[in-house]
């Protein structure tokens, strides 16, 4: 029915405010930026924004600098993936499956 329909689906303003809101929290709960040096800090942020459940989902708008990784690295093992395709005839399958692993291992270390 129309009535179960609109409380199905959002409309435009309500879109609207969820992002509005989202954004809201994502900048509430910013934290402070932590050196490479000082990881046990980092990762005692880390968990703890984890172990909030309602920032699920919206922890890239809250780790800017953690979406960019992510983009780098998923954009350099598709590189990788097309050179191992384009370059290493003689490689079997099962070789370039563990250099992607490898990579991938690698680029997720930041």
């Amino acid at each position: 029915t129309k009535e179960e329909k609109s409380e199905l689906y959002y409309t435009k303003d309500d879109y609207d405010m969820t992002i509005l809101a989202v954004k809201a929290i994502a900048l509430t709960h910013q934290l402070p930026h932590v050196s490479e040096e000082d990881t046990s800090t980092r990762s005692n942020c880390m968990v703890a924004a984890e172990a909030d459940g309602f920032l699920r989902g919206i922890e890239l708008l809250i780790y800017p600098q953690r979406f960019q990784n992510k983009l780098v690295a998923r954009r350099a093992l598709i590189k990788y993936q097309t050179h191992l395709e384009t370059n290493c005839n003689g490689v079997t399958p099962e070789q370039k499956a563990k250099a992607m692993r490898m990579a991938s291992e690698k680029l997720s270390a930041w």
